[in-house]
Formats: C-alpha cells, structure tokens, sequence
C-alpha cells in the first residue's frame, strides 16, 4: 500500500486517489524571491517548467508547486554561488 511520503515525491508506486487511476505527479520548482512576485516572470517560468513537461500551455496530470530560494551557499572566496543545485 501507498504511503503519504511516496504520494509527496511523486513516486511511481501506484500513489493515487482511490477516484483518480492517474497517478499524481509532483514537480517542485525553487524559485529566488526576486522573481516570485513579478507576474511576467513567472509566466515565463511557467512555460519553460510545462514545456519540459511536454506542452508550454498544459500542467494537465502534474502537480507543480513553487518554493522560494532560500538557500545560499558561499565559496572560500565568501563569494555568492548563483548555481547551487538541491
């Protein structure tokens, strides 16, 4: 049987509403907070996250939720690093 922390991380394990035979899936998208309240800006996030999806226009079977950017890394030189991956 399914568990919540497999439905949360979208696992393909059958994770689905007892209605729906589709099974959900999670996407999670970090965003830094000086985008995340420019409409504009997330319009065109939105379309480069649907299009790697596989339609710009359609989240049709995908739950995308957006967290703001809220870790930061530094290098020796106490320099930002603008690429850090999670």
């Amino acid at each position: 049987m399914p568990n919540f922390s497999d439905f949360l991380h979208g696992n393909p394990k059958g994770t689905y509403t007892p209605l729906d035979p589709i099974p959900l899936r999670v996407v999670r998208v970090t965003i830094p907070a000086s985008v995340a309240y420019d409409f504009n800006k997330m319009v065109q996030i939105n379309k480069t996250v649907l299009g790697k999806l596989g339609c710009e226009g359609c989240h049709s079977g995908h739950s995308i939720y957006y967290d703001i950017q809220r870790v930061f890394a530094f290098n020796e030189k106490l320099e930002l690093i603008e690429n850090l991956r999670q």
